[in-house]
């Protein structure tokens, strides 16, 4: 079944706008209100209906959040497709997302430099009565908001996505402006850390621990709900499943670090009716192809392609599985459990900070797939542990980890540098 686009809560846009006029600004007040917080978020590929992944998707609920809290939430971004506007607004249903979008041409440096020059002359000139600016990644867009705020620019938080040897720390450690970059993190105010690891990492790179704020991803616990019988009945039926098969389900890129074929290894030493549903899109799509057939496995693993209706999938599914080699904190693992799915997941950042091992789920070793397919086996064989280990991860993700509970982390972040900033 084709999936072409992430099922979210973001509303439709209601209206769409050619430009920001000089006399309007950029921002403006929420349901004829003055807001407290203006919030200026920097994330490159902000588009609702091209989601390349949980980074943005995460910056799509929290933006969305912070609209309805009665922030002032503005998203600058890149022009990286021909149709995609220059400058939009959608409606989030009690607020409203103001979209920028500056042009990046084709040519990899050309369009980085003229990307990057754009962002600097907004974040230096004509944004400093912002509250904060938000990068949502530890990249360029990071260096250019730094630079800005050691000008007198508003104060500047990045949100570091991924640990390990993918994550965006020793990515950059690879580089050629490395010692820049290091450089450029003395101005900028807070980082947010999603797991332990990262928070380790960020130490170990020299940022000082009062700089670092540890804000795990949140989900919307009102949509990434149980489903109802009819409604699983429903979704196993959209997505071709038969009665008495059982279904292992995957969301997220098709790249080395999430480890899937570790995961179709593992398929491969399972007995009884399984089907393994990979919903996604990524380079490792045609090495994992091959790997299927060779192992003969054609007919107990399906690849989904993109993503556009994940409730649905968690909904036809009966467990769960991450078996990433790294991670910061998978939404899709979020989502997962708070829909009720018990979760296998391998021993890395972020998983096994959600994942209580023998309560709401099994934790493994990584690149292990005999161990992978043994928890899977003990979840295959026992029904009442996979629906009593289902609630345990529902009620883990209520308590701890709801797109609510996460945005007034980020709001109470974002009040403090802003008073600081006074």
């Amino acid at each position: 079944m084709p999936f072409s686009q992430l099922h979210e809560s973001v509303k439709e846009p209601d209206e769409t706008i050619s430009s920001v006029t000089p006399e309007e600004g950029i921002f403006f007040p929420t349901n004829g209100q003055t807001s407290t917080l203006k919030i200026l978020m920097i994330t490159k590929r902000f588009h609702r209906d091209h989601i390349a992944g949980g980074a943005e998707r995460f910056a799509w609920r929290l933006a969305s959040k912070l609209a309805d809290s009665g922030s002032a939430v503005n998203v600058l971004g890149a022009r990286l497709r021909k149709g995609w506007k220059s400058s939009e607004k959608v409606s989030t249903g009690k607020g409203i997302i103001r979209v920028k979008r500056f042009p990046h041409p084709r040519f990899r440096l050309l369009g980085t430099f003229m990307y990057n020059l754009s962002l600097f002359f907004e974040l230096a000139f004509k944004h400093r009565s912002v509250s904060v600016v938000h990068v949502n990644f530890a990249s360029k867009e990071l260096m250019t908001a730094a630079t800005a705020r050691a000008l007198g620019g508003p104060p500047v938080v990045c949100r570091i996505a991924c640990a390990g040897e993918t994550g965006e720390l020793a990515i950059i450690g690879r580089t050629r402006y490395a010692r820049l970059f290091k450089h450029l993190t003395r101005w900028v105010d807070s980082f947010v850390a999603l797991s332990d690891e990262i928070e380790e990492e960020l130490e170990c790179f020299g940022i000082e621990p009062d700089r670092i704020v540890k804000i795990p991803n949140g989900v919307d616990t009102d949509v990434f709900i149980p489903p109802s019988s009819e409604e699983r009945s429903s979704a196993r039926t959209l997505l071709g499943l038969r009665n008495g098969e059982l279904a292992i389900a995957f969301a997220g890129r098709l790249s080395h670090q999430k480890g899937l074929d570790v995961l179709i290894r593992a398929a491969g030493r399972l007995h009884g009716h399984i089907k393994v549903l990979i919903a996604g899109r990524g380079p490792a799509l045609k090495e994992l192809r091959e790997l299927t057939d060779s192992l003969s496995l054609t007919g107990s693993i399906r690849f989904l392609g993109p993503t556009d209706d994940v409730v649905t999938l968690y909904h036809a599914s009966d467990i769960f599985v991450l078996p990433s080699r790294s991670e910061g904190l998978s939404n899709a693992l979020l989502e997962a459990m708070s829909t009720g799915l018990p979760a296998v997941v391998t021993d890395v950042s972020g998983s096994r900070e959600v994942v209580a091992d023998g309560e709401n789920g099994y934790i493994v070793d990584p690149d292990d797939p005999n161990e992978l397919a043994s928890r899977i086996e003990n979840l295959v064989k026992n029904p009442a542990q996979r629906k009593s280990m289902g609630l345990a991860a529902r009620k883990r993700i209520v308590d701890d980890y709801s797109i609510e509970k996460v945005t007034g982390m980020y709001i109470a972040l974002y009040d403090t540098l802003s008073q600081k900033a006074l």
